[in-house]
């Protein structure tokens, strides 16, 4: 099979389940492969080759992106996006016996730096909730920036929510929109109950719980940080302080934030549970509380 009808199938079925916004990203990163596959004069599925792949992530590393970051060739992070892109691509057309094996199964994966992921401190929550009571409409972006801090869930999630979401008497909330189009309920707390109740008591018909799009509430918790006097937060990094700062334990951090894989949460925030161990330390271990030896002539 031609790699063009390739890709326009495999695109057709990602749009069943998956956001227009990541089918977008999958279709840019596969349509950059197939042009440099067609200038290398490879046009059938099965005549691609891990040679083929290894000249183009090579050719990734030195390549001028479209931002204004990636003059000097793609980040790291941009060139695995388009190794896991094209592995599933990939892997697909092996399940669709399009090709016999796939080939990216024998190129080395790129390599990931692993920052920690950046989030705002305690003190600059409380500020940037503070921000929000001088809004024009702060019972509304109150229970917004509350529930970001208090469930970690997306943007687009968050957008998407309605009334009949909203479990008061349970506390508990209901997120039908996520990555895949999984949908999970996850608890909420006291204070984000008391905030969603004060914006229920206020808010005006509509077909989603706070009328905005998800573009509208970045904008929002933007308007927030510069009324607080922040340098930086945004609504994914919202979700980051709540991961940071949770309390439980990792299983139940990747159940809220709607990871599918525990492992996914573990490697993104192992920076959250190695301040919880060394804070703990002292209670667990064998010399926790013992007296330092003495020392004699």
């Amino acid at each position: 099979m031609q790699i063009s009808k390739a890709l326009a199938a495999y695109l057709a079925d990602c749009r069943i389940g998956l956001s227009a916004q990541t089918v977008s990203a999958y279709a840019h990163n596969l349509e950059r492969l197939a042009a440099d596959l067609r200038r290398r004069r490879v046009t059938q599925i099965k005549a691609i080759t891990a040679e083929h792949l290894r000249k183009y992530f090579a050719e990734l590393r030195t390549a001028t992106g479209h931002k204004p970051q990636a003059a000097h060739g793609y980040s790291a992070n941009t060139i695995h996006q388009h190794y896991r892109t094209i592995r599933t691509w990939l892997n697909w057309c092996v399940r669709r016996e399009l090709r016999p094996d796939n080939p990216i199964l024998q190129v080395r994966t790129p390599p990931l730096p692993k920052p920690v992921p950046r989030h705002i401190s305690r003190h600059e929550m409380r500020r940037l909730l503070e921000a929000t009571r001088t809004t024009r409409t702060p019972e509304r972006d109150w229970a917004i920036v509350i529930l970001f801090l208090d469930t970690g869930m997306r943007r687009g999630e968050l957008a998407a929510l309605t009334v009949a979401d909203v479990n008061l008497k349970e506390r508990l909330i209901t997120i039908h929109l996520g990555k895949g189009a999984r949908g999970r309920v996850v608890p909420i707390s006291s204070p984000a109950c008391l905030a969603l109740a004060g914006w229920l008591a206020v808010r005006p018909a509509g077909a989603t719980l706070f009328g905005l799009g998800g573009d509208n509430i970045y904008q929002m918790v933007r308007r927030a940080r510069r009324r607080a006097g922040l340098e930086r937060a945004s609504p994914h990094m919202l979700r980051h302080s709540f991961a940071t700062y949770y309390a439980g334990d990792i299983y139940d951090l990747a159940r809220i934030l709607g990871h599918q894989d525990v492992s996914t949460t573990a490697a993104i925030y192992v920076h959250r549970d190695v301040a919880r161990l060394a804070s703990v330390h002292d209670e667990r271990s064998p010399m926790g509380g013992q007296a330092p030896a003495e020392t004699g002539a």
